[in-house]
């Protein structure tokens, strides 16, 4: 398991502060449709599994009464449905994975009649580090991945993302990830 570079504490740091970015958020927007459950797309790490799936499990017990999370997970999670992800680039078979991922979704909204997706990647993770991505390269590609899918799967389906990171010495937090705000401010460095 690898551990949090101080440049990426910094950016995290950063990317939380409401009064500079508030790209990562507390909370998540009260507009995502929990009413039938989400499907999770999340990478397979187990160290990080429980606390990851944890904490969507929550959110949709306090919404719907249930924890109802139809859970889709692979090493590296929605990294690998974003095409330009160095984590998509670097496995064997990459077309077949992203074929599968996307299709295997497309399956648990038609058995689970489920219209919400959300993308949860996790910092520190290994298949980032294994393609040498820091926080802002995670962020591009799932940021990245939610606009493939929702071209892929159309706009009935409600896609959000979260990222989960694990600070070291028992602290993890999840956290909502404003598309929009990281797309204005990538658009303006």
């Amino acid at each position: 398991m690898g551990h949090l570079s101080e440049e990426d504490r910094k950016r995290l740091e950063e990317l939380r502060d409401p009064a500079q970015l508030g790209i990562l958020q507390d909370e998540y927007p009260t507009k995502l449709d929990l009413s039938n459950g989400i499907i999770a797309v999340v990478c397979a790490d187990g160290d990080q599994f429980e606390d990851k799936h944890g904490h969507l499990a929550e959110i949709v017990n306090n919404a719907i009464g249930r924890p109802r999370v139809h859970t889709i997970s692979l090493n590296g999670g929605p990294l690998l449905l974003s095409f330009k992800s160095p984590a998509y680039q670097c496995i064997e078979s990459h077309d077949q994975v992203h074929e599968f991922l996307v299709n295997q979704i497309a399956v648990g909204q038609k058995i689970k009649d489920m219209n919400t997706v959300v993308l949860c990647t996790h910092a520190p993770c290994g298949v980032a580090g294994l393609c040498g991505m820091d926080i802002n390269a995670v962020l591009d590609h799932l940021v990245e991945a939610k606009q493939d899918l929702k071209e892929r799967l159309g706009e009935t389906t409600k896609i959000a993302c979260f990222l989960h990171v694990d600070y070291g010495d028992g602290k993890k937090r999840s956290y909502f990830v404003s598309a929009s705000r990281w797309l204005k401010y990538r658009s303006m460095v």
